[in-house]
Formats: structure tokens, C-alpha cells, sequence
């Protein structure tokens, strides 16, 4: 038989956090701009090059921004690039962005199925 272990210390006691949520990734984050894009059937590209040359904005796009450290969604407003966030968030962390980019698009999905019905 072996001895009794010795009794915890106090810091052994402590519960360790546990962090099992994934990293979200801008590549994650674009994906879902992607269908955002398809779903309100939104230019899937910010900017399209004119035959001079020029980049003129496609209006309506998606498309992320960052900026102070966190992410936006931002969506072109006029041809020159002015942009506005559907969102009205501004810049915040990618998992915050993430969940309400999810939400955003499944709001959308579900106004198309019932405004359907």
C-alpha cells in the first residue's frame, strides 16, 4: 500500500481557467463576409479596376477593416469609397465581430424566409 499523499496547498486548490473557445482568424471572419456578401447579393469585390486603370468602389460590398487593434465590417457606399458599417460596432475584437456577424446574416436569412412566406 502506499503512504497518504499530502493534503493540497491552497494555490493547488484554485480551479484553473479553462479557454475552450478557438481563436478567431480574419480568414474565418472574411469567410463570413463572403456569405453575407452572396446573401444580400452584394459585389463580392470592394474595388474593380476601370479600363483607364482607376479603382472605382463597388457599391454595396462587405468588406473587413482594421483598425486600432480589432476588426469592422464595412460596406461601400459610393463609388469613390466611402464606406458605413451595418453593423454599428466599430472596431472590436475578431470573436465579438464574429458573433455578430453570425447573427447579422442569420437575421437577414430569416427576414428572406418569412418576407417568402
Amino acid at each position: 500500500m502506499h503512504p497518504p499523499l499530502p493534503p493540497l496547498s491552497r494555490s493547488d486548490n484554485r480551479q484553473q481557467p479553462t479557454n475552450n473557445k478557438m481563436r478567431i482568424t480574419n480568414k474565418q471572419i472574411e469567410a463570413q463576409i463572403e456569405r453575407l456578401n452572396t446573401v444580400t447579393n452584394s459585389p463580392t469585390a470592394p474595388y474593380t479596376r476601370a479600363e483607364d486603370g482607376t479603382l472605382r468602389a463597388n457599391i454595396g460590398n462587405h468588406h473587413l477593416s482594421g483598425a486600432y487593434g480589432g476588426v469592422c465590417v464595412h460596406r461601400m457606399a459610393n463609388t469613390s469609397g466611402g464606406v458605413s458599417s451595418p453593423i454599428s460596432c466599430g472596431h472590436i475584437p475578431k470573436r465579438e465581430l464574429y458573433e455578430k456577424l453570425v447573427s447579422y446574416i442569420a437575421g437577414i436569412e430569416a427576414g428572406k424566409i418569412i418576407k417568402a412566406i
